[in-house]
């Protein structure tokens, strides 16, 4: 992705995840993505993180539900101001959750699962003495199936993980990157899965470095997940998110070198 694209595309200081999608012709296949720089997905008032792919379906609610209640992140920044700024922020016992009938993930953890899940994501700080288990989206829970794409460390033992759950909520399996690239400020995370594509067949990425693993579930169930997901849910005081995206299919590492790339030069430029 050249420089002369990327700013000839960077309005106002910063590009909503909208235009970045727009300008790599990756707009479709998105279930769901929320840009808390983009107007039309955070307005500034209200309870709803709004889906940019449109309409209401797929909505996130701030905290528990639609109703203002202790769970909410707090919006820091300027609406509709796409700077770097512009997030989310945790006090350690935030999240959003759907705010009406979700099923885009419902798949996840099955036989012959594709997705993409994207996260731009800020961390205060990073030291040994640090310990933090963070979720994009967790939907597991005992007795249930589910899935958990968490991202946790203690400094020197930073990673990536992919969690599944069996039906009767023991583990499917746990699949965790093995690089150490976490970093204070901000990070751009992804998963990439292809269930059945086997060894080498799916990616963790995170900060323009790729780590390939295989996500062949053992004994999926095929049951879909008893409990609603929980979006940012779990992250240190302080943490917070600027973008979070989720499709049913999956992005090649060309994609995501190219998405990479116009994050960093657009918006978020003290990524590495």
């Amino acid at each position: 992705m050249s420089g002369l694209i990327i700013n000839s595309y960077a309005l106002g200081g910063g590009m909503t995840f909208k235009r970045m999608l727009e300008v790599l012709g990756l707009t479709a296949g998105w279930a769901g993505y929320y840009d808390a720089g983009d107007i039309t997905s955070w307005p500034g008032s209200g309870q709803r993180f709004i889906n940019g792919t449109g309409g209401t379906i797929n909505d996130l609610a701030l905290g528990a539900s639609l109703n203002s209640d202790s769970n909410e992140p707090t919006f820091v920044g300027v609406p509709g101001q796409a700077g770097a700024d512009a997030r989310f922020q945790s006090d350690g016992n935030d999240y959003f959750s759907p705010a009406g009938s979700m099923t885009f993930d419902d798949g996840f953890h099955k036989n012959n699962a594709t997705f993409t899940a994207i996260g731009i994501v800020y961390l205060p700080s990073i030291s040994f003495l640090t310990q933090f288990s963070a979720s994009l989206l967790d939907n597991t829970q005992s007795g249930h199936p589910g899935t958990a794409l968490r991202l946790s460390g203690t400094g020197f033992d930073q990673q990536m993980r992919l969690q599944l759950l069996r039906n009767n909520g023991s583990e499917n399996q746990t699949i965790s990157s093995g690089f150490a690239a976490w970093r204070t400020g901000w990070n751009f995370v992804a998963w990439v899965v292809n269930e059945g594509a086997g060894a080498g067949g799916s990616l963790f990425y995170l900060n323009g470095v790729e780590e390939l693993f295989d996500a062949t579930a053992v004994s999926p169930s095929s049951a879909n997940p008893g409990v609603p997901p929980q979006f940012f849910s779990s992250w240190d005081n302080g943490s917070g998110v600027a973008i979070m995206a989720f499709r049913t299919s999956t992005l090649t590492l060309q994609n995501l070198d190219d998405l990479y790339a116009l994050v960093k030069g657009s918006r978020f430029t003290t990524l590495p």
